[in-house]
């Protein structure tokens, strides 16, 4: 059994990017990210397909955000 931080960097080479403590997503299957109306600083991961969005840590948004630019990812 492999731990999230060594999955982290198994498919790091494949577009997958931690967003959460306990969540990879792939890249290409970002649609959005979204700020909390009331907190600007809580995020959440909407992926294409999906039906309930996934947490987004603010420390991992930081990192995150220069990338899902570059790629036209909308941010909120």
């Amino acid at each position: 059994s492999y731990s999230l931080q060594e999955l982290q960097t198994i498919f790091a080479s494949y577009d997958f990017i931690r967003c959460h403590q306990s969540v990879l997503v792939p890249l290409w299957r970002i649609r959005q990210i979204q700020s909390d109306e009331y907190n600007r600083r809580t995020f959440t991961v909407q992926l294409e397909g999906g039906d309930k969005p996934l947490p987004m840590s603010r420390e991992r948004f930081d990192a995150l955000e220069s990338i899902l630019i570059q790629r036209g990812i909308p941010i909120y």
